[in-house]
């Protein structure tokens, strides 16, 4: 279960990457807060890679070291985004970037996390459905409020 907890985290990494350079190239406004927000969010990520490992190998250095690797497919992912969108590129180029990466997140999530989340022992079912639709609210409250703060 760790691995494949480890490897979604990694391919979710990915289109972090992508997405924190094309928001940063597009505007440096945008794309900071992104990267700060995102690499707060990483923390656990790190840790929920980094304490399977360490409770499996006993070894500290062992964890730290896969925690942080696991950080490193995120420039790879910036490094991708960059041979697509760059000064040469079209704004549909940029727009073709942020669909994919929000269908690549949307597709970790929906294929890996979440049957992860229902298969998890002592967990209700509809706890898990109910974490989900809550998650996705306050994302789409996040963005109706962002919409019009930045709006006036």
């Amino acid at each position: 279960m760790a691995a494949v907890v480890s490897a979604a985290i990694v391919l979710h990494n990915i289109p972090e990457g992508m997405a924190t350079y094309v928001a940063s190239f597009h505007s440096v406004s945008a794309g900071l807060p992104l990267a700060i927000a995102i690499a707060i969010h990483n923390i656990p990520e790190g840790l929920a890679i980094a304490m399977p490992v360490y409770y499996a190998t006993g070894s500290r250095r062992r964890a730290i070291l896969f925690g942080t690797l696991s950080g490193f497919s995120e420039p790879f992912g910036a490094v991708l985004a960059s041979l697509v969108a760059n000064e040469s590129s079209s704004s549909g180029s940029f727009g073709g970037m942020f669909g994919l990466t929000a269908g690549m997140m949307t597709y970790v999530c929906l294929s890996e996390l979440l049957p992860a989340a229902y298969a998890e022992q002592g967990v209700a079912r509809e706890a898990v459905t109910l974490a989900f639709f809550l998650g996705c609210a306050v994302m789409a409250t996040s963005l109706v409020i962002e919409k019009y703060a930045t709006a006036a």
